[in-house]
């Protein structure tokens, strides 16, 4: 006979989480209105249950133009405030999927358990949500964390993001039963264990679990005819999912959210959840660092004393020209601040952070001037004459350029053996002595 089962799949809880269901939404006394979902829609300006695609789309445009815009273009701050509230819960997959189903006393529920709590939208309902009954806690698959890579230019500007998940969901063509005609086995009744009386000596006698070896501990039989050619009777199969990430302007790195019900699956155990937290990519030019974002420029020494300007493509396209100020000098390894030209906060994108600049100024090489053109320098640069040599010295120390090799760090006072070795080889000792060269004046 063949056997029917899910090989090497259990449910666990993941994280702790419950199950939502439905009908206890139902059976809640409390405000009808609490179990509108369709009134956040009406804020975004998108018909119901419209997807999770076009709600970063429909956010932007109503911060701009609208009764809920932005305060800076006019709008009232409370109702901008609903605005992110909705923002909030529509573009999260899991919490979109609790209002299309309950509303808002769904997603409460969901956050708080099913308590009493304040509701962030009960000064526009003008109602508190009621206290209900607490979901069942239910078998459920282990659930899954998955990493996403995007672009610093994805963070900044916000953007949908996709990638294909591949997991094991109940086969449709059995309906997750493996085939036709499966039974219970009647070996062990259908617990998949049989119960054993080992002897362990005279009088002694010990009673233990055992897996049913007629069924293999699935609890449940079939001809081997009547199983699913599909799933080949493993009553799970390999399914690969499209899964869309929207991303919001100033998203930062390490930012997670939920899909519930997203990852594997097996018969009677609710499906695990896929968990996706955002990686953002080095970028070439930008560092950020919360929502400041930082670069390097190297300039020459003309443009430090005189001033310049120079051009930056910045992480939304648009270029940008940075000047200094008349007369200002920058030094080398010095950092100026743009304003509001870092990236945009995270949940409230008309905000920004500063852009900071590091110069490098790039010194001439050695021999670039002439004598003639030193003095002309002399002239225009402040200048301390060179002091002359002391009467009881010949000769001036000059100074070489810095060589990593030739430091004498042993904490003994001197070099290494091997170093030592490697001198000799080469002729000549860089003993503990002066490093310096002398050339005759």
């Amino acid at each position: 006979m063949f056997r029917s089962g899910f090989p090497g799949f259990f449910g666990q809880q993941f994280g702790g989480e419950e199950e939502f269901e439905e009908e206890d939404y139902h059976e809640e006394q409390g405000d009808e209105q609490s179990r509108d979902n369709t009134e956040l829609y009406k804020i975004m300006g998108l018909e119901p249950q419209a997807d999770i695609s076009l709600v970063k789309k429909a956010y932007l445009k109503a911060c701009v133009k609208g009764e809920y815009r932005h305060p800076d273009k006019g709008g009232c701050p409370e109702k901008f405030k609903l605005l992110q509230q909705a923002n909030d819960i529509l573009s999260d997959a899991e919490k979109k999927k609790l209002y299309d189903k309950g509303g808002l006393a769904a997603v409460k529920k969901s956050e708080q358990g099913g308590g009493r709590g304040e509701n962030p939208f009960d000064f526009f309902f003008n109602r508190s949500q009621g206290q209900g009954r607490g979901a069942e806690r239910k078998q459920k698959m282990q659930g899954v964390r998955k990493e996403v890579e995007v672009t610093l230019e994805d963070a900044y500007n916000g953007n949908m993001t996709t990638f294909i998940h591949t997991r094991k969901r109940n086969c449709e063509t059995c309906d997750g039963k493996g085939g036709a005609n499966v039974k219970k086995c009647g070996e062990c009744k259908g617990r998949g264990t049989v119960t054993k009386m080992v002897n362990l000596g005279p009088g002694f006698y010990s009673q233990t679990q055992q897996e049913c070896t007629k069924c293999r501990g699935q609890g449940e039989i079939m001809d081997p005819k009547d199983k699913c050619k599909t799933c080949n009777g493993k009553k799970i199969k390999d399914d690969k999912k499209k899964i869309e990430v929207a991303l919001e302007s100033g998203v930062y790195d390490g930012w997670e959210t939920v899909y519930t019900g997203e990852h594997d699956e097996m018969p009677g155990v609710m499906p695990g959840d896929l968990h996706v937290r955002i990686r953002i990519k080095k970028h070439d030019i930008f560092q950020r660092k919360g929502a400041d974002l930082f670069m390097e420029k190297q300039i020459t020494l003309l443009e430090s004393l005189t001033g310049f300007n120079f051009q930056i493509k910045h992480l939304d396209g648009k270029v940008h020209t940075i000047s200094t100020r008349p007369q200002e000098v920058v030094s080398s390894h010095s950092t100026k601040t743009v304003r509001n030209m870092g990236m945009p906060f995270f949940k409230d994108p008309y905000q920004h952070g500063n852009l900071h600049i590091k110069f490098i100024v790039q010194f001439p090489k050695q021999n670039s001037f002439t004598p003639e053109q030193i003095k002309v320098l002399q002239g225009i640069l402040p200048y301390t004459p060179q002091k002359p040599l002391p009467k009881n010295e010949k000769e001036f120390e000059y100074f070489d350029e810095y060589n990593e090799h030739e430091r004498n760090t042993n904490p003994e006072g001197g070099r290494k053996m091997e170093e030592e070795e490697d001198d000799d080889e080469e002729g000549y000792s860089r003993g503990g002595g002066q490093g310096a060269q002398c050339a005759q004046q």
